[in-house]
């Protein structure tokens, strides 16, 4: 918190000007002549022992500056999330002093890009990389249906998995919703004294043929008007299909349990929202249709095709009997036994697919005193944000990703060509100060003085206090109590 803070101070000096503190002075122009970059920075001597320094790209006027600081002093927060950071606000001097470790945090994360978006030029991040204009890390494709990781591998799919995989693409596409619906009449009116679950299983089995059979009935018979998706996905998929170890959708990056068993990271945890059918017990025949969250773990992904247009990718998994090998314990967290498997022998009646689109990633840790037992830990996409979403009865932890700081060196920032960015503002006047660069006084500093210095400045405003303060806000919880 002490770096985000000096490192923030140090911001709000430069940007403001502040005299004696701020990091653009002539000691810094002449650090980038030393270096030979950034040119149109560079100081310019001036008859009478004057130096010119040329306004820099983040340079204010006292207008913009007004403007900068009078978003700070009028931003309102919620209770508890900063202290009152426009008590730190000096409108008079343009100035920004005594804040707490909490409030530049809060500053460097949300405020500050609020404050600057109308107070320098639009340019002024240029070629800076930040949350919003980063390159998007889990990119899936053009247009957001996934991208395998590699090229993939041709396999031959064994009937079981053929069967399966097509059955639940057919279950799971909305131009075959009429269909589904009429077998599942023609099921009822044949089959009276069938109960809801028995129906259900005979539509799941019979399902996939009659389709088939009956749109080639009516494009035999009747001419009917079929589309051109149902005629396709009518006929079974090809048994050859592509096989990948990892997938990118929905924002995660998703790897099969056997690809990750060489890595020290966890990517094949999987879940799923579903509506489907509950029951009670094996004889209930009333039962309660709503969305039941299903854990498992990524064991083979798979490119389904019925045809060049018509793919499919879907993904294979363990999925865990939410019956017996699920629970939450006295702290309401969500923990999952993968000893309790819903399907184990493999039959064509299982489902242990779903469509890659359908995937939210979730992570395992393992308990330590009952080890055959994990907790469920969510996730959130990278570089998505939840907008007022629907709020999840489910009460597993949810673990918000964050983007890790990767390296860069030094030369990946300096630029080969200084015409390629507009270092100087040409509507912000320079500072012109009572120095000579030619003397042989202590002027021509070097980068070393500049660290020393930052070092100086850094112990000289380092705050004791980390903790934050929310006096300003004691008021409003008082006035809660008392009502």
């Amino acid at each position: 918190m002490h770096t985000e803070k000096n490192f923030l101070e140090n911001i709000l000096w430069t940007i403001l000007d502040i005299v004696g503190k701020t990091k653009d002075n002539l000691k810094a122009r002449l650090d980038l002549m030393v270096m030979g970059i950034r040119k149109a920075l560079h100081p310019q001597q001036r008859p009478g022992g004057k130096v010119f320094l040329p306004p820099a790209s983040f340079t204010m006027s006292k207008e913009q500056k007004d403007i900068f600081c009078k978003v700070l002093k009028d931003v309102k927060v919620p209770d508890g999330y900063s202290s009152n950071i426009s008590r730190r606000v000096n409108l008079k001097e343009r100035s920004i002093s005594g804040l707490k470790s909490h409030d530049c945090h809060i500053l460097m994360q949300q405020l500050l890009p609020l404050a600057a978006r109308r107070a320098l030029p639009k340019n002024y991040l240029h070629d800076v990389e930040t949350k919003l204009s980063r390159p998007i890390r889990n990119y899936d494709g053009e247009n957001g249906g996934g991208r395998g990781l590699g090229k993939g591998k041709l396999f031959q799919l064994d009937n079981v998995a053929w069967v399966q995989a097509h059955r639940y693409v057919l279950a799971n596409s909305n131009v075959v919703a009429p269909f589904r619906e009429k077998h599942i009449q023609v099921l009822r009116n044949d089959n009276r004294r069938l109960s809801e679950r028995d129906l259900m299983r005979k539509h799941n089995e019979q399902f996939p043929t009659w389709f088939r059979d009956h749109v080639q009935y009516l494009l035999r018979t009747q001419n009917a008007n079929i589309s051109n998706a149902v005629s396709i996905l009518s006929s079974p998929p090809d048994r050859w299909a592509r096989r990948f170890t990892g997938y990118i959708i929905n924002g995660f990056r998703f790897h099969t349990k056997e690809r990750e068993e060489r890595r020290k990271t966890q990517n094949s945890g999987v879940s799923l929202a579903a509506n489907t059918q509950s029951y009670a017990s094996s004889r209930d025949k009333r039962p309660v249709i709503g969305e039941v969250i299903f854990y498992g773990v990524l064991r083979d992904v798979i490119q389904l095709r019925y045809s060049n247009d018509f793919n499919f990718v879907l993904f294979k998994c363990d999925w865990v009997d939410n019956n017996v090998g699920m629970k939450q314990d006295e702290f309401k967290f969500t923990l999952v036994n993968f000893k309790h498997l819903l399907y184990k022998h493999n039959r064509t009646s299982d489902e242990p697919f779903i469509l890659a689109s359908q995937a939210q990633q979730v992570w395992y840790v393992q308990d330590p005193i009952e080890e055959d037992w994990h907790v469920v830990v969510k996730m959130t996409p990278r570089d998505s944000y939840d907008m007022n979403g629907k709020q999840s009865t489910d009460d597993a932890i949810t673990c918000p990703q964050t983007e890790p700081y990767s390296g860069q060196q030094l030369d990946d920032a300096i630029y080969t060509c200084d015409d390629d960015v507009n270092w100087v503002r040409t509507d912000v006047d320079g500072v012109i100060i009572d120095e000579n660069m030619d003397d042989d006084g202590d002027d021509n500093v070097g980068l070393e003085d500049s660290a020393e210095e930052e070092d100086d400045y850094g112990d000289e405003y380092e705050d004791d206090d980390d903790d934050v303060s929310f006096e300003d806000n004691d008021e409003d919880e008082d006035d809660d109590e008392d009502d």
